[in-house]
């Protein structure tokens, strides 16, 4: 009897998944600070198998790295004297490990494997730790349950059954697809909102580079679909004024991120710049290189409009937006070193593509919509394991096949 090993693969990326908060709520181990040297150590294993775009940013990161040891051995006589600010740029090479595992074993890993894992563990989750997340009175009183992160990752199904609609016209795709984006809105992550609208909208722009298109008759189950669960909201939303003010007062601040609502609350987005604006002189001052190991050692700067610091001292400062992040520890060169190479490989691929498939297009999507996510939030690790594997996916595109 032949034995099919090829789902066995899946259990790294469930291992890279173990980083995230829902899967540390479900079985309290916390394993963020294996992921991450086993990352780097088992990258060395595929250099040889990576292509000349990744070896070569494999390289800029891993001189990076060296350079923080030799500055921590200088300054403290230790290669690895605070592992907060190493993360910064050991996280990267979760992309390298990711794409040269899969590249040397498996190649055609599915991505819709990787979404089941990804639900098994979400859904897990929703029906033992944040069962109390998807109630009216939950949703009221803006007790989400789950992390940002945690609910970005309902963007890969999302995105993933949409196209499998279009493709094969099966309502079960759509079903999966209303499902996601009902979660996605339910749970209230205004970050999530903005980057599913970003991912969708690059998503529509690259279906001219597939064999299907969006076309009428698709869209009318649809807008069926739509129609007769905004009735069904509409319904649910006028029952309970408190519901109406939460959704007024969510989009509110989406148009008006930094005015104060009605009840005078600070809201996420006066948090994130009063954050901005107590760290800039110092990223102003140290713009190019960062603070890096002194940033570690400089005393929490926020203080929150209730009087109390943000967070304690010395447990590193804890920023919610990428940028801010990079540019305080690393300054203007490791934002760089993060973004640009993507940035460069994706617009050259899809610029070049004749044919991309629905794994090319989902994974693609992705990763933009972390341009805005950014903003608000620090990628989590997974995010650079997906990215690994979409450059894997998209230097495939000259023989992708639907």
């Amino acid at each position: 009897m032949f034995l099919n090993i090829r789902p066995i693969y899946l259990l790294v990326f469930v291992f890279i998944l173990t980083t995230e908060r829902m899967f540390l709520e479900l079985t309290k181990i916390t394993t963020d600070k294996m992921v991450l040297p086993a990352a780097v150590a088992l990258s060395f294993l595929f250099v040889g198998n990576f292509s000349p775009f990744v070896r070569r940013w494999f390289y800029l990161a891993l001189a990076y790295l060296l350079f923080m040891v030799l500055e921590s051995l200088y300054l403290y006589n230790s290669p690895f004297k605070y592992p907060h600010v190493f993360q910064k740029i050991m996280v990267l090479f979760l992309v390298f490990f990711t794409y040269g595992f899969y590249k040397r074993f498996n190649p055609e890993v599915s991505l819709a494997g990787i979404i089941f894992v990804t639900m098994v563990m979400f859904f897990s989750n929703a029906a033992t730790v944040n069962r109390s997340a998807f109630s009216a009175a939950a949703f009221t009183s803006h007790d989400r349950g789950f992390g940002c992160s945690s609910v970005y990752t309902l963007l890969l199904p999302f995105l993933y059954y949409f196209n499998r609609y279009f493709l094969t016209r099966q309502f079960y795709n759509l079903f999966y697809f209303l499902g996601a984006f009902a979660l996605i809105m339910f749970l209230q992550h205004r970050t999530v909102w903005i980057a599913m609208a970003v991912a969708l909208a690059l998503n529509i722009l690259l279906l001219r580079k597939t064999n299907y298109k969006v076309t009428f008759e698709a869209m009318v189950p649809i807008a069926i679909f739509l129609f007769l669960v905004s009735v069904f909201a509409s319904a649910f939303v006028l029952s309970d004024e408190k519901i109406t003010q939460k959704l007024n007062e969510n989009f509110q601040q989406i148009m008006s991120p930094f005015e104060e609502n009605d009840e005078g609350k600070v809201s996420t987005s006066q948090w994130r710049q009063m954050q901005w604006q107590s760290y800039w002189p110092y990223v102003e001052k140290h713009f190019i290189f960062g603070m890096r190991f002194a940033g570690f050692e400089l005393p929490a700067q926020f203080v929150e409009h209730t009087g109390k610091l943000a967070f304690d001292d010395a447990s590193g400062h804890h920023f919610h937006s990428v940028y801010m992040d990079r540019l305080f520890y690393q300054g203007l060169i490791g934002l760089l070193l993060m973004m640009v190479p993507p940035a460069l490989f994706f617009y050259s691929k899809l610029y070049a593509a004749k044919h991309l498939t629905i794994e090319q297009i989902v994974l693609a999507c992705f990763i933009a919509s972390g341009v805005s996510y950014g903003a608000s939030y620090v990628y989590p690790e997974y995010y650079f394991s997906v990215l690994g594997l979409a450059i894997l996916k998209l230097e495939q595109y000259s023989e992708g096949k639907e």
